[in-house]
């Protein structure tokens, strides 16, 4: 029982480090500019995806898919932290702002910037996703694995009185060796 415990003891501790931080900006929305309460709304949604990426996490733990995303959702966040650092505080010398504060053209032309974001951040996750599902079944195959089970049903090495005998040798442990080492 406690064993269940200690395996989500890291899944727990980063969903409350996540809503820390989402209370945090969530009580730094006292601005009175409707702008960069649009940012930080939006930023509050990215912390929101990976509170509850988290618990999708720990309780779908072989699904590719819940583990990829957490890191989608911190990916958002991250970037848009640069985008919010780069409209309200313009890298280029001399200029103040490039965007009206009072606008609602600016205002509307920031979510779909923010949907932007999650959509070229969702797409390299995808990638991300295939390419090491592709990966892992090129490392699988052939392994003792895959050997024990053609042995199973029929391809072994003999058998006994119509029971399929079982029998393994060193060699077919190697790749086992070599991973414990």
């Amino acid at each position: 029982m406690s064993q269940h415990y200690q395996k989500n003891t890291q899944y727990v501790i980063t969903a409350i480090s996540f809503s820390v931080e989402g209370l945090m900006f969530k009580f730094h929305l006292h601005i009175n500019d409707e702008f960069e309460a649009l940012l930080h709304t939006l930023l509050l949604y990215a912390i929101a995806g990976c509170v509850i990426s988290c618990f999708i996490e720990m309780y779908y733990r072989d699904s590719l898919l819940a583990t990829l995303a957490r890191p989608c959702f911190v990916l958002l966040q991250g970037t848009w932290f640069y985008q919010i650092a780069f409209v309200m505080y313009s890298p280029i010398p001399g200029v103040t702002s490039l965007w009206k504060h009072d606008s609602h053209n600016d205002m509307m032309l920031q979510t779909v910037f923010f949907t932007w974001h999650a959509g070229f951040i969702f797409i390299f996750m995808l990638l991300t996703g295939c390419f090491s599902k592709c990966c892992t079944k090129m490392t699988t195959c052939g392994s003792y694995d895959d050997l024990a089970m053609q042995s199973l049903l029929g391809h072994g090495h003999g058998s006994h009185n119509g029971h399929k005998i079982l029998r393994m040798d060193a060699s077919d442990f190697e790749s086992d060796t070599e991973i414990t080492k």
